[in-house]
């Protein structure tokens, strides 16, 4: 689960949250607690764009990154909680995990770098 904080770290908000469904998926976690992970990324990506928006002006484009990540970040720790307990009995069951390179490295490329696209439409219109 640690690996999904590389994906939020390098693909952004919609990567991690699409890689947090799928995995709370295999893990069992209960629709309920899925749809909280849809909730999340979806706020992240709000938020995201709006500090994006409101600090266009402010402050050059490598904080602005910087930024971004941490929102990524904040994500993958609000997910990676709700996925905590099924992660432990998964891992208690001697469940094997599956690779994260493929689905991983497709998430940080599909869905990453529309997401800058996203942002840096946001900070032209702002």
């Amino acid at each position: 689960m640690a690996s999904q904080a590389y994906v939020a770290f390098f693909g952004g908000v919609l990567a991690v949250t699409l890689i947090g469904y799928l995995n709370s998926r295999r893990l069992g976690v209960p629709a309920r607690d899925r749809r909280w992970l849809l909730v999340i990324g979806a706020a992240a990506l709000t938020a995201e764009l709006v500090i994006a928006s409101l600090l266009a002006e402010l402050i050059t484009s490598s904080p602005l990154r910087i930024i971004i990540r941490v929102v990524a970040l904040l994500a993958y720790f609000a997910m990676a909680r709700l996925q905590h307990t099924p992660e432990r009995v998964f891992q208690l069951r001697g469940g094997e995990h599956a690779r994260l390179w493929k689905p991983g490295l497709a998430a940080v490329f599909g869905l990453g770098l529309p997401e800058l696209v996203l942002v840096a439409i946001v900070v032209v219109a702002s």
